[in-house]
């Protein structure tokens, strides 16, 4: 199972807890760093975000100032169909700590 911090299942994420992969800033194809993406979903300049793929392996969003253009949002993106690496605490968790307190 991978690992999810309790603000993706409390309805309180933020996106920047993830500590797995990232998706590279795109080669061949306009985009915004996510960074970039996240301020724009803040204030309120999206129209609409299109997931492509099985796991959402491509997004793309849409503007509102510019609804029927869309761009890649690319560098930073979190990988999520990538498991990301355990935290230190739980790989040493499950060697030494007994299975009911395991993380």
């Amino acid at each position: 199972e991978w690992y999810r911090p309790p603000s993706v299942t409390d309805g309180n994420y933020t996106g920047l807890e993830w500590q797995g992969p990232v998706w590279k800033k795109p080669e061949g194809e306009n985009s915004i760093s996510y960074a970039e993406f996240l301020k724009a979903l803040k204030a309120g300049e999206l129209a609409y975000v299109d997931f492509v793929g099985y796991s959402g392996e491509k997004v793309y969003a849409r503007f509102k100032a510019t609804p029927n253009e869309r761009i890649r949002v690319g560098e930073g993106l979190p990988d999520e169909t990538t498991p990301p690496p355990k935290p230190a605490l739980c790989q040493e968790c499950e060697t030494s700590c007994k299975p009911e307190d395991r993380t």
